[in-house]
């Protein structure tokens, strides 16, 4: 049999998902497999044990020697690994607080601006590379670590030997000159965090093939030695690409786990709630205001408010309340906030709670809640001179039709669903068959596949209602989270 398959691999926040799509970029096997019972990964070898795991499934109805290229998409959480390739850290993710603790006491307002300037990133959000290399130093295994890789990245290291990171990820290190020409580690940067640039692995194009499988690797996968293995890009960046998202103000709303809104621009913005990547296109970047926590909050509140509902039975609670829940509001900030706070330490909160209110009333005000946080996005992406004319919706729950009636309700515009399942997967698959010579330009391709096969308009009769709202939301969270020093 020939080679004819793409094997895409995407790494959430939660769980790891493989997918095996045919050159037309057609999904034929999908296999989905959670790091622990508690989702997230404590260590390197969980995202390993995940992807045999689902290789297992896959293998059961694939012949892996049709497999002709992998590739990867994975979200933010960072390793170490030693001279002998053994992780020697645990997993330290988009959102630790120890890490962001530790640059906030360390670093102050002049040199959050400098970092701003030549990283084309804020100093003070979570997530960076450069913060989980100084924690990693604090806690005395900086200099056990050789090398400091990425979810993707350590994948694509166990399969090939060499060590790599992509561009849409490099730009979210602190490290790499986000809007230089060259692919290349920041010195001056690198010497301001005191991080020895031989610990960091070799920048990569998302479409540029790292290596070829590796004949251990491939007796543990089960996968033809020599496959090219190509790096992809960060999880939402690729789920971007999944959707379509190709120009300027196109606007994408992510549904994961963390999620939050992403569009594109094309040029630098002076905006410090704003995380700025790399895109795969020549003079685009893609913005983001992200959430610590988004569908996430539909599983807490399932398993601790409503444990006796399915997802669907809390969809259709949340469709069947009264639109502004009686003046209930839920500010979703329960696993700390990245935008519009930055802090690890914000915490969500009921408010205005009745005896008139119900378990029902209660579901619909974290869809709200969650929706009213991306309108104060939109709120910014106005500011800077973007009016997208409508948003994409990607992501499991994200493309459900009540919640996606909810966010077109409450921000007033217009969500599309596009006909790919598993956006990020997909994202990926299109750069792997790019980087693999399958495709030859990767905008044709798109064009010609992604199409909308849904389309939710916004409730113009709700307007108002969600309008006093999103005042009432600004100010509850002006009050009680007055000691953050924002002002929305």
């Amino acid at each position: 049999m020939g080679a004819e398959r793409i094997l895409s691999v995407d790494l959430g926040t939660s769980s790891l998902k493989a997918v095996i799509y045919t050159t037309e970029m057609y999904p034929v096997a999908i296999s989905r497999r959670r790091y622990n019972d508690q989702g997230d990964a404590r260590d390197a070898e969980e995202w390993w044990v995940a992807f045999l795991d689902a290789l297992a499934e896959l293998s059961e109805g694939t012949d892996f020697r049709s497999i002709a290229v992998i590739v990867f998409s994975g979200y933010n959480a960072m390793i170490g690994v030693d001279k002998y390739d053994n992780a020697v850290t645990p997993v330290i993710h988009y959102y630790s607080d120890e890490a962001l603790n530790l640059v906030k006491r360390r670093y102050n307002a002049e040199d959050d601006d400098y970092i701003f300037r030549r990283a084309g990133n804020p100093l003070f959000y979570n997530g960076m590379m450069a913060h989980s290399i100084l924690w990693q130093k604090s806690l005395g295994l900086y200099d056990d670590c050789d090398c400091f890789l990425y979810s993707s990245g350590y994948l694509a290291f166990r399969l090939t030997g060499k060590r790599s990171i992509d561009t849409t990820r490099a730009s979210l290190s602190l490290l790499h000159d986000n809007f230089g020409a060259n692919l290349t580690w920041d010195p001056d940067l690198c010497k301001f965090f005191g991080v020895d640039q031989s610990k960091l692995p070799e920048i990569y194009q998302p479409w540029d093939i790292v290596g070829g499988l590796m004949q251990r690797a491939a007796s543990e996968t089960g996968l033809l030695s020599g496959i090219p293995v190509i790096i992809g890009g960060v999880d939402s960046s690729c789920a971007s690409l999944g959707a379509g998202m190709m120009e300027q103000n196109q606007a994408m709303d992510v549904g994961g786990s963390a999620g939050g809104l992403s569009m594109l621009v094309s040029e630098r913005h002076p905006n410090k709630g704003m995380l700025t990547k790399r895109s795969f296109f020549q003079g685009l970047w893609t913005g983001s205001f992200p959430l610590n926590a988004y569908s996430k909050l539909f599983i807490w509140f399932l398993s601790n408010l409503a444990p006796q509902w399915s997802s669907e039975q809390l969809m259709d609670h949340i469709g069947k309340a009264t639109p502004g829940c009686g003046g209930l509001h839920f500010l979703p900030f329960i696993n700390g906030s990245r935008f519009p706070y930055n802090s690890s330490g914000t915490r969500g909160h009921f408010a205005n709670l009745t005896m008139e209110h119900n378990i029902g009333d209660m579901a619909r005000a974290v869809a709200e809640g969650l929706a009213l946080s991306c309108r104060l996005m939109l709120r910014e992406i106005s500011k800077m001179g973007h009016e997208p004319t409508e948003i994409v919706a990607v992501g499991g729950d994200g493309q459900n039709p009540v919640w996606s009636q909810v966010r077109a309700d409450v921000m007033q515009k217009a969500y599309t669903i596009p006909d790919i399942v598993e956006s990020s997967a997909y994202g990926a698959a299109v750069l792997g068959a790019y980087g693999a010579g399958i495709i030859k330009d990767i905008r044709e391709f798109i064009v010609k596949r992604v199409v909308t096969t849904d389309r939710y308009h916004p409730n113009r009769e709700l307007a108002a209602t969600y309008q006093q709202k999103f005042s009432e939301f600004i100010a509850l969270c002006n009050r009680i989270y007055y000691s953050e020093m924002v002002t929305l």
